[in-house]
């Protein structure tokens, strides 16, 4: 006669102690964690264009290479496009305070609110806000290097983490892996390439309708399309606003030509780019933006979607591996 074990004997209640205090670690490392989700996102939507120059050099100049082209935009970025941006900070200030000052459907403390003179009074937070920003160019640059030796020692972290598994089992976990890898990285590349033409689209648009600080407000709506669902929108606020200012035919124009290109993106730009690979509801991704906003903010959503589309490759191998051992 086989011995049970009681549902609240010492064992099991250590192994529901050893659970707790893992998931209170977890929580407590939640900052690694997600630098390390980013980095393994990241390392899989630059691993194909490695794999394509390593068929013609070694892996690492191979790695070198395009981790060099990927830093070129940012340092574009930085050297030619930022300078013009903070040099016209001053007018944009003056700008907004315009706009506020002469919406009328707004409280009268948010009417008064000068933005420059706000600025001005809190100089001393600049030095907490560059400790933030520098706190930010350390975590990135951390993230780059992770991924940068995730794709140098992928079969080496990739058989380390297949030994964890039996060996009947390994074979099936690597297509998973694969198939997670496929959709995070596809995810990746096609959500940068829709704001960049969200991005451009913009531009092309303020220009061709004067509106003033073109480039800054073209440049914020594209980043803030990298958020799923409603990125694309929050980030058109500040031009419709700014477009209204100047007349209401412009500002309706924008939200006309917005409204056009929200119908582009969704039926036809976004379904040709990502290729199926988000093949996941729209109420999964709703609450998936939602779970992830809310627990770990603009990141959290970020990831929400090419997580959620991970769910079902990893839910098909716990179902074929409960048939495999009942």
């Amino acid at each position: 006669m086989t011995n049970k074990e009681h549902p609240l004997s010492w064992q099991a209640l250590g192994r529901v102690t050893l659970l707790a205090l893992g998931i209170l670690l977890a929580w407590q490392a939640i900052d690694v964690l997600v630098a390390i989700v980013i980095s393994l996102i990241l390392a899989t939507a630059v691993y194909p264009y490695v794999k394509r120059v390593h068929k013609r050099m070694p892996l690492l100049p191979a790695t070198m290479f395009v981790f060099a082209l990927l830093l070129i935009p940012f340092i574009f970025f930085g050297v030619f496009v930022v300078p013009n941006i903070v040099s016209e900070i001053p007018s944009l200030m003056a700008t907004l305070h315009q706009v506020l000052s002469h919406a009328m459907f707004l409280p009268p403390e948010l009417r008064s609110f000068d933005a420059a003179a706000y600025f001005s009074q809190h100089s001393g937070d600049i030095v907490t806000s560059t400790k933030t920003l520098a706190s930010g160019v350390v975590a990135v640059i951390t993230v780059f290097f992770m991924a940068f030796y995730l794709i140098l020692d992928n079969e080496r972290f990739l058989g380390f983490f297949l030994d964890i598994f039996p060996t009947k089992d390994r074979a099936r976990m690597h297509s998973t892996l694969m198939e997670v890898a496929r959709v995070n990285g596809q995810y990746i590349r096609g959500n940068v390439i829709i704001s960049i033409i969200c991005a451009m689209y913009l531009f092309i648009v303020l220009v061709a309708l004067n509106v003033p600080f073109a480039l800054p407000l073209a440049i914020f709506a594209g980043i803030m399309d990298l958020l799923p669902l409603i990125g694309g929108t929050l980030g058109t606020l500040p031009a419709l606003v700014i477009g209204y200012t100047i007349s209401p035919l412009t500002g309706t124009l924008i939200l006309v030509l917005h409204l056009i290109y929200q119908q582009l993106e969704n039926v036809v730009i976004s379904p040709a780019i990502y290729n199926k690979a988000l093949d996941i509801s729209p109420a999964l991704s709703f609450i998936s933006v939602v779970v992830g906003g809310g627990l770990f903010g603009v990141i959290g959503a970020f990831l929400a979607l090419p997580v959620a589309a991970s769910l079902p490759p990893m839910v098909r191998y716990y179902s074929e591996y409960q048939k495999h051992h009942a």
